[in-house]
């Protein structure tokens, strides 16, 4: 095996020289190395060239050194190691993606289990204890009271301000206390009667849809912002700082606000979501006129009259007919009538034109006389084979 370069991976020779052995054979392997390739150019390259100047070697002398192999290998390693670094780091980057799409996936996952009414996994708080499961009535309620209690820090020097956003919380209610008690108690009443006009099995389907909802609209925002984040976080190694520091703490303010406004979002979109229910209305038909055709029957007196005049024309077709047949009988001619048509109508049209005689003598036809059948060809070539 002959190779005209060395790789930057070690590997990569190493399967190289492999090729060289086949059924038991070692084989053999060679390779071909000039000091202009970017291995060597990169790494020791010029060091080496100066060497062979001044040694006074001409330049198509190969040159077979202990020296020149772990120089070679030496910068293997350090491409190696360069590489590694750079799947080090993007795995780095990944990792923080993937934390945050544990939390909220589990976070779906719960809603979904406690929707169907399977039980959770048990949660703990930061002491260790065991956190007893909620219902998703329980837990946007308490959202709905860290809603309130953020809106009345935010304005808690003016009072309109407050007024004004709660009523945006609760649809448009009319606030009369800023008192967190009152707001709250409020805020369970407007519930219940939310629950009661729809039913419970409904409002459950209600608090699963907008939740999820919330979750996956602003999940895919937090994607796109953190994409966007990652584009040009490498631009702050200009200032003398970690770019996955960097990106680390960025990417955990983002997902806390994400966090934040998923809250945020369902408090205020819960009390203004509104069912309603289309009631099929039976399908009325237009009025159309359409213009009888001579094939449809339209009035009952027509009708009548048509199926009297038809069945005097079968019998008078059918006295016909069988006058022909008694007149035959003694010449030796059967004569058959075929009628075409699918209506009643095109039949009676066709009656005239749509008789097809077949006549059968007791004399055999020559075999170039015309087919008795009345194919147009000639005995021989028709029923004469």
């Amino acid at each position: 095996m002959i190779g005209t370069s060395r790789h930057e991976a070690r590997r990569i020779d190493n399967q190289l020289r492999g090729r060289a052995g086949r059924q038991g054979d070692p084989g053999s392997s060679q390779f071909y190395v000039s000091l202009e390739d970017d291995l060597m150019r990169i790494f020791g390259g010029d060091r080496i060239k100066n060497l062979m100047n001044t040694l006074g070697l001409p330049d198509d002398v190969p040159i077979e050194n202990a020296l020149i192999n772990r120089s070679i290998e030496s910068a293997q390693r350090k491409v190696e190691g360069h590489n590694f670094d750079v799947r080090k780091h993007l795995v780095e980057y990944d990792d923080v993606m993937n934390k945050h799409r544990e939390v909220i996936y589990r976070k779906r996952r719960q809603i979904l289990e406690r929707s169907e009414g399977f039980a959770t996994r048990p949660e703990y708080d930061e002491y260790g204890e065991e956190i007893p499961p909620k219902t998703l009535k329980e837990e946007i309620l308490e959202i709905v009271d860290e809603e309130i209690e953020g809106v009345l820090m935010l304005h808690s020097e003016d009072e309109d301000k407050a007024r004004a956003d709660l009523s945006a919380v609760f649809g448009g209610a009319e606030i009369r206390s800023l008192d967190f008690e009152e707001i709250s108690a409020l805020a369970n009443e407007l519930y219940e009667a939310k629950e009661k006009q729809y039913g419970s099995p409904a409002m459950r389907e209600i608090e699963k849809a907008v939740y999820l909802r919330t979750i996956d609209m602003l999940w895919i925002e937090h994607l796109t912002t953190i994409d966007e984040l990652r584009t040009g976080i490498g631009l702050r190694g200009y200032g003398q700082r970690d770019p996955l520091v960097e990106y680390k703490q960025e990417a955990f303010r983002l997902f806390q606000s994400l966090l934040r406004q998923i809250e945020s979002t369902l408090a205020r979109t819960i009390f203004k979501v509104e069912v309603k229910t289309e009631t099929q209305q039976p399908m009325q038909r237009p009025l159309e006129y359409h213009a009888a055709e001579e094939n449809e029957i339209g009035d009952v007196d027509e009708e009548a009259e048509e199926i009297e005049r038809e069945a005097r024309e079968l019998q008078k077709l059918a006295h016909q007919q069988e006058e022909k047949k008694l007149t035959s009988e003694n010449t030796g001619v059967t004569t058959t009538v075929r009628y075409g048509g699918k209506t009643v109508y095109e039949r009676m049209k066709e009656a005239s034109v749509g008789e097809v005689s077949t006549v059968k003598g007791n004399k055999k036809p020559g075999r170039n006389d015309p087919c008795p059948c009345g194919s147009g060809l000639k005995y021989k070539k028709c029923h004469g084979r």
